[in-house]
């Protein structure tokens, strides 16, 4: 057999069989062992002999198509399956850790690298809504993060990789939307071991901040810049750039703790009403409560009672509604007591039922519950609906049960004429709960020997009333 056919032969073998065969083989040949770690050992894999990780990657957009029925009947391919290719770069990231694990960080770069490039290229949103592809593009970046922190790579091996950060980076458009759990921006704090790198890095950053148009974006560029200024103790630069952009208010917030920690409050608090007014001619609401919550922290720095009342009771009604407990708290913990029933009526006057975004203000039903005002519980959820009368049921029977027996057993009567799946589990539901009162068993006996007769037909409505 000549070399040409033995060529073929084994490029057409059964890959799992050759590789044990080779293993078995190796066992008893110490030789042949040697010759197989020398050609093979992954320490030894050089980049440009490497696989082709750039055309691995193309193919595992173009070979998993995803496929859509059209309204004609046939298929129409276009697109990408996302879990098809995410299961072909776990492989190559895969190949990655062990070419890691094995010293080889050219060969693990070289692929983290290639990654990172060409996904942004091929990906699209709407074939990766559960983010299977982000996740890989995601890793790619953390393998990379990963070895500069550690320090893995030589410094050869690091300017290297700096070089080809600073070209990739410089399309702030190709890695915008792609990262779904970390930003390809990272790395760039790593990229700060010499003079050189330092200069390119603060270069690209006022390039980036001089031509991005998205706010979001500018401002996360001026802090990336704020923060690496600090780290090589360029302070007064960093004051500058801070001061410069107080406009964002993450850059504000940066200065604000500054202030704080040097317990500079009048002036951490003139600062803050700047970032009021500048919230206010923009319009962000949410942006002025947030300010207004730094100024309440703030004066309970300085410890001004009266301020800290108005700020948190301005908060209770004006801020953001998933704080309202925060700000109730500290309303309660630093009124007077002989000025609480005022106090408190007040609030529950000012955050009625049905102001709420949802419509029904849970914030103010437990309120209610804690200081045991029942009537107006009891109010609040009849106007809520019947889900909330039964959700606080517990704290309202001894008062109002014959009330409350009545509303469920119009809701029965009413819910069992409606032909719909809800309307039947509702049926069911609120007939356990009626069996709860005094003389209920009867009544709900009563009911389903009168729904199975009128309602006989419903078969989806007879299963419920078996669980009932």
């Amino acid at each position: 057999m000549n070399n040409k056919d033995l060529e073929e032969m084994l490029l057409r073998a059964e890959k799992r069989s050759l590789v044990e065969w080779l293993v078995e083989y190796s066992k008893d040949n110490s030789d042949f062992e040697q010759l197989l770690r020398k050609k093979f050992a992954p320490q030894n894999v050089k980049v440009d002999s490497a696989k082709d990780y750039s055309m691995i990657i193309q193919a595992a957009f173009l070979n998993n198509p995803y496929n859509s029925h059209s309204r004609y009947g046939d298929w129409d391919e276009y697109g990408f399956d996302a879990e098809s290719v995410r299961a072909d770069l776990e492989k190559l990231l895969e190949e990655a850790e062990y070419f890691l694990k094995n010293n080889n960080t050219k060969v693990a770069v070289e692929i983290c690298k290639n990654i990172i490039e060409i996904v942004p290229e091929e990906w699209e949103d709407q074939f990766d809504y559960e983010g299977d592809v982000q996740v890989m593009y995601d890793t790619a970046i953390d393998k990379l993060e990963l070895m500069l922190k550690d320090a893995l790579l030589s410094e050869n091996e690091k300017s290297e990789l700096f070089e080809w950060y600073k070209k990739e980076s410089e399309n702030t458009s190709k890695h915008k939307y792609v990262g779904l759990n970390t930003s390809f921006d990272v790395l760039q704090r790593y990229f700060l071991s010499s003079e050189e790198m330092i200069v390119q890095n603060l270069k690209s950053l006022d390039e980036k901040i001089k031509n991005v148009s998205d706010s979001y974006y500018k401002e996360r560029y001026v802090i990336e810049k704020i923060e690496i200024l600090e780290e090589v103790g360029r302070l007064y630069e960093m004051q500058q750039t801070i001061d410069e952009y107080l406009e964002f208010p993450g850059v504000r917030r940066i200065k604000l703790e500054a202030l704080i920690q040097e317990k500079e409050y009048a002036l951490a608090i003139e600062l803050i009403q700047g970032g009021i007014a500048v919230a206010e001619i923009n319009g962000h609401a949410g942006t002025v409560s947030d300010w207004k919550d730094e100024l309440l922290r703030v004066v309970q720095y300085q410890n001004d009672k009266k301020e800290i009342l108005r700020l948190a009771e301005d908060l209770l009604y004006n801020g953001r509604g998933n704080n309202n407990k925060k700000y109730y708290e500290i309303l309660k913990a630093e009124t007077p007591a002989e000025n609480w029933d005022s106090t408190l009526t007040r609030v529950l006057s000012n955050i009625q039922s049905g102001d709420s975004l949802w419509g029904f203000n849970r914030f103010r039903a437990e309120v209610l519950v804690e200081h045991q005002k029942w009537d107006e519980l009891f109010d609040q959820c009849k106007k809520g609906g019947i889900e909330y009368l039964d959700q606080y049921e517990k704290h309202l029977r001894p008062a109002f049960d014959q009330e409350i027996y009545e509303i469920y057993l119009k809701f029965i009567e009413h819910q069992a004429t409606v032909t719909d799946q809800k309307a039947y589990e509702n049926v069911a539901h609120f007939l356990k709960r009626l069996k709860t009162f005094s003389n209920g068993n009867k009544k709900v006996a009563e009911l389903i020997a009168q729904y199975r007769v009128v309602y006989k037909r419903r078969k989806n409505m007879m299963k419920e009333l078996d669980r009932v």
